[in-house]
């Protein structure tokens, strides 16, 4: 590296600047992650574009702990590239398959596949329990996330 200073432009990704701006401040990545709250394996992986920057932990803790509150222009290009290197990683515009913890129904069938046989199963097993007064209890049971609520609409 020179000895001239290095432009904010200079830096194409949000983690070239924050290791150059770490090392201006002469400190490793386990004392920066002990000034920010963060493990030193998120540091390395912010550093190496792994992991997505979160802006607000960058306004309230990187700026401070880099000391770039008197320096607009380098902190304006830190949180720029942050934002970039988020926009990059955004999902396609359009309809996706998943849909997180919302759930599916009847108008997501072209998703919702693939359980029929279970669906059956399911339908079955209420009209058993409504025909036979001794048994009014069913439970649809499974991890987290599997689509327990889904099935059941």
């Amino acid at each position: 590296m020179s000895d001239r200073p290095l432009s904010p432009a200079s830096f194409e990704t949000f983690g070239d600047l924050l290791k150059y701006l770490r090392r201006r401040e002469q400190l490793t990545q386990l004392e920066l992650s002990i000034a920010v709250g963060y493990s030193e394996g998120q540091i390395s992986r912010l550093e190496q574009n792994q992991r997505l920057p979160d802006l607000a932990a960058l306004k309230a803790l990187f700026i401070p702990a880099l000391h770039l509150e008197n320096e607009p222009e380098l902190a304006a290009r830190f949180l720029n590239l942050a934002k970039s290197a988020r926009q990059e990683d955004a999902p396609a515009a359009g309809v996706a398959p998943y849909k997180g913890l919302l759930y599916f129904d009847q108008t997501d069938a072209d998703l919702f596949y693939g359980r029929e046989a279970l669906t059956a199963h399911l339908v079955e097993r209420v009209a058993d329990i409504a025909m036979d007064a001794s048994s009014r209890f069913l439970a649809v049971v499974g991890a987290s996330g599997s689509g327990k609520s889904s099935l059941v609409r």
